[in-house]
């Protein structure tokens, strides 16, 4: 069943979200506690796709390097493609979309603040509105399109680990032998760009092993539909 709730003040919606965010992304009352509205702004595809190009296997020194920064640079993509951060006056991270650059400690220099949404692939993907689950990598291929943001959820335990941009997709089925386990998949091919294992390359190279994330578990989803 649904489950009804009253208004609350800004303070307790912010902890009531946090609360959210520790339940499973499967969990029916998790689904409304976050409830975090998913952007609709136009999205330049053509621009995303020359910034994900540009620093798939880069950093752009204009943001903060978290090392495990696949979803900072998903947003840096979305940003690219003209998507408007959604800032909070109180730079509270579990509000809004959004990361600045501030005056670093006593006004000594500068460091670089984000939220949670920019930053950790869980909240990313629930802000952004996940359209598509699957554990079938076959079905996953045929659903995404170029210009996706796409997730993994390694061990299907209801936490998104990982974040990455469909730069391109083929348009017809081919079988594909993955060169770490031997096997050959049917699927439509398509170009990944990401960070923290930094690359830019077609899933059929056997490189990202992102053909292998259901066989082993995991679930795959299409987040940020268009």
């Amino acid at each position: 069943g649904r489950y009804q709730m009253s208004p609350l003040s800004t303070e307790d919606n912010v902890l009531v979200q946090e609360l959210g965010l520790y339940m499973p992304y499967t969990s029916d009352l998790a689904q409304q506690l976050v409830n975090m509205p998913p952007m609709r702004a136009t999205f330049d595809v053509e621009a995303a796709v020359v910034y994900a190009g540009k620093w798939a296997c880069d950093r752009n020194p204009d943001y903060y390097d978290y090392g495990a920064d696949c979803t900072n640079f998903c947003s840096q993509i979305l940003e690219a493609g003209g998507v408007s951060q959604v800032t909070d006056a109180n730079d509270n991270e579990n509000n809004g979309w959004w990361h600045k650059v501030v005056p670093g400690f006593l006004g000594i220099g500068t460091k670089h603040i984000s939220s949670k949404s920019w930053r950790l692939a869980d909240v990313f993907a629930r802000y952004q509105g996940v359209y598509f689950t699957t554990q079938n990598h076959y079905e996953f291929s045929q659903h995404i399109m170029r210009g996706d943001f796409i997730a993994g959820d390694w061990t299907s335990d209801g936490d998104w680990d990982h974040t990455a941009f469909v730069v391109k997709k083929l348009s017809t089925v081919n079988q594909y032998t993955n060169l770490n386990d031997g096997i050959s998949r049917n699927y439509y091919d398509y170009v990944v760009a990401q960070h923290t294992n930094d690359y830019f390359a077609w899933t059929s190279t056997g490189f990202n092993e992102w053909e292998t994330v259901g066989y082993t578990g995991g679930t795959y989803a299409r987040i940020r539909g268009r």
